[in-house]
Formats: C-alpha cells, sequence, structure tokens
C-alpha cells in the first residue's frame, strides 16, 4: 500500500491488500490504515514524519481475521506538501521471523552484521568488501559509530534507543566511511538484540529514489526495502544461533550465513529450500561454497564444526 504520513490514509493499494483487509471487496482507498489494524503506537512515526529515519517496523493485527503481520513503513521521496510511504504487511513464520524471499536471481550484496552491547561488531558478512572496501577481519573487534559519519551518529543513535525500547526493527538513510575514507550513502536497518543497546544490522548502498510517481522507482523502493529486512533478519537469526565465537565467518555471504544458521539449528536442505523460496540445489551449492571456505567435507562436518563445545568437554 500506499499511506499517507502521520495518518496512514491509504492512497494506492495492491489486490493483496484488499484481500487481506477488507475480503467484502470495499475500497481501501481514503480509509486509514488504524481502522484496519490493531497494534500499540511505537513511537516511531513522529520520526519518520520529522524525516529522522525513513522506515519502521511495528507489530499489528488485522481486524478481520485477528491474525498477526509486521508492518515495515518506508517513506517515499518528498513529493510537496504530501508525505507518502509504503506499508508493507508481512506474515511470520513459526519462529517470529517474516517472509521475505531470496531469489535465484537476486544479485543483492547486502552486509550483515552484528555489534555487541558496547556497539563493537562482532560479526560481519563478506558483502563488506564488494559494498565498502573493508576486509571483515579489518572491521570486526571495532566501533559500528567508528564507520559512521560524524553528522548522522546522533540519528543512529536515536534509531537504536528506539528498536531497544520497543524490539521493532528501524531504517535510516546515513553515510558509511569506505576504506578509501569516501562516504557511501547507505540504506541501515537496525534490529535489537540481547544485551541491549546489542543490534543487528543490515547495510545496503542507496541509490537515486526516482520520482515518486515513478511505478518502476516505487517498485525498486520495495526491493531494496525487502533486501534490507531480509538482510537484518538473517543477522539476527546469525546472532542468536548457537554458533561457536571463534570460528571466523566472515568469509561468508549473507546468503551463507542464512543457510548455516538454519542448518545449525536442524534444519534440513529441504525446509530451508522451502523457507527461503529456494530450490534445493541452490541450497546445496551454498553449502557448497560453506564446505570450501570452512574447510570441511560434510553437512555433519560443518555442524560439529560450528556448534559450541560442552562446558564438560571444555573442563576435560
Amino acid at each position: 500500500m500506499v499511506i499517507e504520513v502521520p495518518s496512514e490514509v491509504i492512497t494506492a493499494a495492491s489486490p493483496g491488500a484488499h484481500e487481506l483487509l477488507d475480503e467484502i471487496g470495499r475500497p481501501l482507498i481514503g480509509r486509514s490504515l488504524n481502522d484496519l489494524t490493531e497494534g500499540h503506537p511505537s513511537g516511531a512515526m513522529p520520526l519518520l514524519a520529522a524525516g529522522r529515519i525513513i522506515g519502521y517496523e511495528t507489530l499489528r493485527v488485522l481486524k478481520l481475521t485477528g491474525q498477526r503481520r509486521r508492518l515495515w513503513i518506508r517513506s517515499l521521496p518528498s513529493t510537496g506538501s504530501a508525505k507518502l510511504a509504503i506499508a508493507v504487511l508481512l506474515k511470520e513464520d513459526t519462529a517470529g521471523r517474516v517472509f521475505v524471499p531470496w531469489l535465484d536471481d537476486d544479485a543483492s550484496s547486502t552486509v550483515i552484521g552484528s555489534t555487541d552491547s558496547r556497539l563493537v561488531i562482532d560479526r560481519v558478512s563478506s558483502e563488506v568488501f564488494e559494498s565498502l572496501g573493508y576486509r571483515p577481519r579489518e572491521i570486526t573487534g571495532t566501533s559500528f559509530l567508528a564507520l559512521v559519519v560524524s553528522e548522522d551518529v546522533a540519528e543512529v543513535l536515536s534509531a537504536l534507543a528506539q528498536t531497544s525500547e520497543h524490539s521493532e526493527g528501524v531504517t535510516l538513510r546515513v553515510g558509511i566511511v569506505g576504506a578509501d575514507l569516501v562516504p557511501v550513502t547507505c540504506q541501515l536497518v537496525l534490529l535489537s538484540l540481547k544485551p541491549e543497546p546489542s543490534c543487528a544490522f543490515a547495510l545496503l548502498a542507496e541509490e537515486s529514489d526516482g520520482e515518486p510517481a515513478d511505478p518502476d522507482a516505487v517498485a525498486e523502493l520495495i526491493t531494496r526495502l525487502g533486501r534490507g529486512i531480509r538482510g537484518a533478519m538473517t543477522s539476527q537469526a546469525v546472532a542468536s544461533a548457537p554458533l561457536r565465537p571463534d570460528v571466523d565467518l566472515g568469509r561468508l555471504s549473507s546468503r551463507e550465513l542464512e543457510v548455516v544458521s538454519r542448518l545449525v539449528t536442524g534444519s534440513r536442505v529441504a525446509s530451508i529450500a522451502e523457507s527461503l523460496f529456494l530450490s534445493e540445489g541452490t541450497i546445496r551449492n551454498h553449502l557448497s561454497s560453506v564446505f570450501g571456505k570452512l574447510e570441511v567435507r560434510t553437512q555433519r562436518d560443518l555442524i560439529e564444526l560450528l556448534r559450541p563445545v560442552p562446558a564438560a568437554h571444555l573442563e576435560n
């Protein structure tokens, strides 16, 4: 949907939105999303309206069916007096992760990572070299805020406070200092981790948003939003997975980290493929790449390498 900010009045909606929100077929245009869903205010809408963030996540319950949906809102480029945003309702899986499928032909280079409670980077994916020129080991162990251009640090801290307080995602546009010291404008998606203010993050280099009325520009914004959400959710899952901290995962891409995190928590290739909307062959190709990077030969070897050593074994 496209909604007005901050009223959430719907100005455009897909057929899927009509089916989800009003199966009787009454028009959605001109109605407020607040009248069709229920949820607690997150406090992020005023930040979006003021331009301090470009998007956020919140939990909504559909009045029509009582189903839970994750609502992600992403502002559209300025349209004069009217402020508009994309609103996407996403279904959760049994683990509380939203359905944002990987695509076989998606050449995204989303950088994913996480920080500890001091905001020191403790993990980052291999895409950081392609996007920013850093090798993962060069920035692991450094402050995440040190990568942010000085004029954007305050907004990042504000976004971290928002996501920590409400345990909901926040999206903002920031300048990230590349290895060549040239700032790169990025979409930054933040999700909270424990202990606060630890966070999972995804970074995706931004391009021109194009004309707001251009359907291709809107479609590209939705695609970019999906990549950021998917990347941050992957980063959050990897940070929560039972993985040995001493294994160097900086050689793995975001897709490979997603597959590995699911494999270690007990998922089989078939279920991973189904969850990610990929073929089993694609999942096996990712695993083959992981085997080579981590120098193992089988799935069993990989799981044994990555799972933490029981405390009893360490004592012996």
